[in-house]
């Protein structure tokens, strides 16, 4: 896990404007979830978690901790001939995944 101070958060959004954040967290596994849990980092100031296909425009400097959350995996939850349902982690590429669904 990768804990940093007054971050640019610039390639982790899908706009890249130049702003920071004061804490950044890399999360690459539920163990690290539990470990900021345990230790208090999640109860203490103003968080948001960002996925790798995050959205999200920021105009201004985050005040707070922002998680990066990197945890991969998929799995097929119900397959049927008319459908497919997945449970998808949040550190998922979209674009990798839809064309690999598509194929």
């Amino acid at each position: 896990m990768l804990i940093s101070e007054n971050f640019c958060i610039k390639p982790f959004t899908t706009f890249g404007v130049e702003v920071r954040a004061q804490q950044f967290i890399v999360v690459s596994s539920i163990d690290d979830l539990f470990e900021l849990f345990e230790e208090g980092f999640l109860k203490t100031k103003p968080r948001m978690v960002l996925g790798r296909g995050s959205n999200i425009l920021f105009t201004d400097h985050y005040n707070g901790l922002i998680l990066s959350c990197q945890i991969r995996g998929k799995k097929v939850v119900k397959e049927t001939d008319d459908y497919i349902l997945l449970k998808v982690n949040s550190g998922e590429y979209w674009p990798s995944l839809v064309d690999e669904m598509v194929e």
